[in-house]
């Protein structure tokens, strides 16, 4: 919901670990403005399995591109 200010989940996916902190600074209910793979862009939305027995840091920007 635009409500909805920010939020964090953990999601373990072929043996790595990934946490995942989504933030919506623009209130809005689609859209991702940007995407962070541990302090690196990523240009899709669709992030590639990585490597297994690691921790990944995902950030999330909701808005329009």
């Amino acid at each position: 919901p635009a409500e909805l200010e920010e939020f964090t989940v953990t999601r373990s996916y072929r043996g790595a670990v990934y946490s995942i902190h989504v933030t919506n600074p623009g209130h809005v209910e689609k859209g991702i403005a940007a995407i962070t793979l541990d302090g690196v862009p990523v240009s899709s939305p669709v992030l590639r399995p990585e490597g297994g027995g690691k921790r990944y840091r995902v950030e999330v920007v909701m808005g329009d591109r």
